[in-house]
């Protein structure tokens, strides 16, 4: 009876060791992909920014232009 406490005991302690070790990797997937998704919004947010400095040089330039009836 006692050798089966032990096994039980022992299957236990590896099931947990598992599902630590699940949980683990899960975290890391998770900071992974937020990691990703967060490097994504800035380049999209650095993309925008030179866009509107871009239209804003665009604009500049043709106002310069009309003004200077070029």
């Amino acid at each position: 009876m006692a050798n089966q406490i032990d096994l039980i005991r022992q299957a236990k302690e590896q099931e947990m060791a598992r599902h630590k070790n699940s949980m683990a990797l899960l975290d890391d997937i998770e900071q992974s992909a937020t990691d990703e998704r967060n490097q994504s919004l800035g380049i999209h947010e650095e993309y925008w920014e030179l866009k509107q400095l871009a239209n804003h040089n665009d604009h500049d330039c043709r106002s310069f232009a009309d003004t200077h009836g070029l």
